[in-house]
């Protein structure tokens, strides 16, 4: 493979609107212009996902989310029933006062 060196170039940065130079890397591509300056052309990023349904509390036991027809979704968080540590009486009583201190205030609003 020859590799070809430019020393002390000149680049010009053609970035995506919103998006500003940063340390970060950036994904793109370097062209040689028939000038002999150098450009980079940022690649346009994909199309970030939204997030479905936004957890309104996140607790040891229990998430709390909103669907867009606005109703109430509640998920129960990974449990390890098979663990010795595992108490169901304890997990309940969690489940009960998150629920409890929780669900309130986010159905008033």
């Amino acid at each position: 493979m020859i590799k070809k060196v430019f020393n002390y170039i000149n680049l010009d940065c053609i970035m995506q609107p919103g998006h500003e130079i940063s340390n970060h890397p950036t994904s793109g591509n370097l062209y040689l212009t028939p000038e002999g300056t150098f450009k980079f052309e940022q690649t346009v990023s994909r199309v970030k996902c939204y997030e479905r349904n936004p957890h309104l509390f996140e607790g040891e036991y229990i998430n709390i989310g909103r669907s867009k027809d606005g109703d109430i979704i509640i998920n129960f968080r990974k449990i390890r029933a098979t663990d010795s540590a595992f108490n169901a009486q304890t997990f309940c009583k969690g489940v009960f006062n998150e629920l409890l201190s929780e669900l309130p205030s986010i159905v008033n609003h």
